[in-house]
Order: C-alpha cells, then sequence, then structure tokens
C-alpha cells in the first residue's frame, strides 16, 4: 500500500506540496521555511519546465550509446566473455547509468548554465551520428584519423542548421510553423496586481512583468483600439509593435493582436495574438488563465518555445515578480537579458 502511494500518479502541484511537507521537523518548524525550501523547490519547478529538452537529450544519447554497444566488436567480446553469464544484467545497468549520466548532465546545463540549454539538442543528434559514423567506418585506418574529430564537426553542424531554421529567409520556402500554448495558475495577488503586470498599457509601463515595456502611444491613424508598443530588445535596440485590441475588460480579461511595425525581416515572426482571464478565487487568490499564438515562426524558434514549455515559464516569472522573490525561471532570464537588467 505504501508503494503504490509513494508511486501512484499525480497532479504536478502536489510534487511540490508532498516536497515541502517532507522537509524535516526543525524546518518546518523553522520562521525561516519557506526561504529555505525556496530554492530547491525552484530548482524542480526549472528542471519540470525544461522536462521536454531533458528527455529528448536522454533519448539521443540512449541511442547513441545502443549504437555503439552493437556495432562495436570489442565491447560485445567483454559483455560475451568476461562478464561470465550476466549479460542482461550487465546491459541494463550500463543503460540505466547512461540514462542517469545523460539526465545528470542536461539537468546541470538547465540549472547552471541556461544560456547554452540549446546546445543539448545538437549535441545528442551529434552523438548519434557518431555512433553511426562509427559502426560504418570501424576498422577502416581512415577512421583512426578522424574519428577524434567528428562529435565536434557534427555538433558545430547541428547546432548551425538549428540556427539557421529561426532565420525568416526560409519562410519564403514555406517552411513557416505556428505555436499556441495556454496556462493556468492560481496566484496569490489581487486582480488589479496581475493585471498590472501583464497587459501593455501606458499605465503598466513600469509594472509590465517583462521590465522591457517603454512606450505605448495611441494610434487612432490605424484603427480603433490600436497601439504603438515599444520594448527594449537588449543589445538590438527597440521592438515596435502594433497592437489592436478586441478585448480589454479591466481587470477582468484582455485580447490583442500584435504584429511588428516596420517590415525588418528578422522580425516577421513576432506577430500573433495573446489572451488572458482573471478570475477571482478568493480576497487574495486569483486564477489566471493564459492563451499565446504566434504565427509564421521558424522551426527553431518555435522548437525553443515548446522546449522551454514558454506558457508556464512565463507565469513562473509573474509569480515571482509578484511575490517580491528572486525569478529563477527560464523567461524570467530571458526577459532580463531583453530588458538588459
Amino acid at each position: 500500500m505504501r508503494l503504490k502511494r509513494i508511486f501512484m500518479p499525480f497532479e504536478r502541484r502536489e510534487i511540490f506540496r508532498r516536497f515541502d511537507d517532507a522537509a524535516p521537523q526543525c524546518c518546518r518548524d523553522c520562521p525561516q521555511r519557506s526561504v529555505h525550501l525556496e530554492v530547491p523547490k525552484i530548482m524542480l519547478r526549472r528542471l519540470y519546465r525544461q522536462r521536454r529538452r531533458i528527455l529528448l537529450f536522454i533519448t539521443l544519447f540512449s541511442v547513441a550509446f545502443a549504437i555503439f554497444a552493437v556495432g562495436n566488436t570489442e565491447f560485445r567480446f567483454v559483455v560475451k566473455n568476461e562478464m561470465n553469464g550476466n549479460t542482461t544484467l550487465f546491459i541494463t545497468i550500463a543503460t540505466g547509468l547512461v540514462t542517469v549520466g545523460a539526465g545528470l548532465l542536461a539537468a546541470l546545463v538547465v540549472l547552471l548554465a541556461p544560456g547554452y540549454r540549446r546546445a543539448l539538442e545538437p549535441a545528442g543528434l551529434a552523438l548519434v551520428l557518431q555512433a553511426i559514423i562509427e559502426r560504418s567506418l570501424s576498422g577502416m585506418p581512415i577512421w583512426d584519423h578522424v574519428s577524434a574529430f567528428t562529435w565536434i564537426s557534427f555538433f558545430a553542424i547541428f547546432y548551425a542548421i538549428a540556427f539557421a531554421l529561426e532565420r525568416d529567409f526560409l519562410r519564403s520556402a514555406g517552411l513557416k510553423m505556428t505555436y499556441h500554448a495556454r496556462a493556468t495558475r492560481k496566484l496569490n495577488a489581487t486582480p488589479a496586481a496581475i493585471w498590472a503586470a501583464i497587459a501593455p498599457s501606458q499605465e503598466t509601463m513600469r509594472s509590465y512583468w517583462t521590465g522591457s515595456l517603454t512606450r505605448v502611444d495611441a494610434r487612432p491613424d490605424w484603427g480603433p483600439e490600436a497601439y504603438e508598443v515599444h520594448f527594449r530588445l537588449g543589445a538590438f535596440g527597440t521592438l515596435v509593435q502594433r497592437h489592436v485590441r478586441t478585448i480589454w475588460d479591466w481587470p477582468h480579461r484582455f485580447s490583442y493582436d500584435y504584429a511588428p511595425v516596420d517590415d525588418v525581416p528578422r522580425r516577421a515572426g513576432v506577430r500573433g495574438r495573446c489572451k488572458a482571464e482573471l478570475a477571482k478565487v478568493s480576497d487574495d487568490q486569483v486564477e489566471v488563465a493564459t492563451e499565446d499564438e504566434i504565427i509564421e515562426l521558424g522551426f527553431g524558434t518555435w522548437s525553443l518555445l515548446w522546449l522551454d514549455d514558454s506558457a508556464q515559464s512565463d507565469l513562473d516569472a509573474l509569480q515571482a515578480r509578484l511575490s517580491g522573490r528572486r525569478d529563477w525561471s527560464i523567461a524570467g532570464w530571458s526577459a532580463r537579458k531583453m530588458a538588459m537588467a
């Protein structure tokens, strides 16, 4: 019964509640309990948001190991003759170690060097391709001279491909994708405070959650409810968008369409629709439901948003800002880079 209770599927919020309840009694009685548990819980949350990227890297790493194990004559000889017939046990242990090792490596990158998280997919693909080439060329004299450089070469190639897929010049070939995501979260704040953090307007420039909103001007010449909105865009300057509000019901819900004002090709993907609904649950708690639809994206940008679980990560950043705590989310880290904060 105890094992059934431990391994029974439960919701994400239950993971963090059980983690909190499992704290030692001395920590639970400590007045700084929430501070002590903040970092481990945030680490778990960031890892969960990056679960797709971590699982993808583990899969690619495991596939590369399987190809190596099947195609490597010396490895098969050791397994067959040196393990006293315990082949199944050895393969099970080896697979487990490879999986754990790949997962730990990906987790370290996500936690300690989030700016390099995008290198995990090219690295995994390079390992698979190297294993395939090694199996095909093993035993040939040329392999002894090129094997040391293959992984670096393949990694550079795949990284360059991933970078190229983000470029909008590929739209001419019809490579356009739409990213659509929904997220819901209960936040301990008032509807007015949440609205001020997520609704871009003249009144919310100082409180907008990304810290990069610099200017909002009404543009009646563009049409009713049309606005020119400026965002700081890191070292590249300013992103100017056209916002057309279709719903603006303070502080309950809003919806607006956005598109770049200028026709700069590299900004052609930043167009779409943003929606949010705020439902008051209690005096100090509000349920926030967001919906994002971004069109005309390159595959690289689409995959980045999907692997980052961007909609949920945005709410992580919003929650940290409203609670006054340090923001450890990937969305918050990216927003600080863009806002140069």
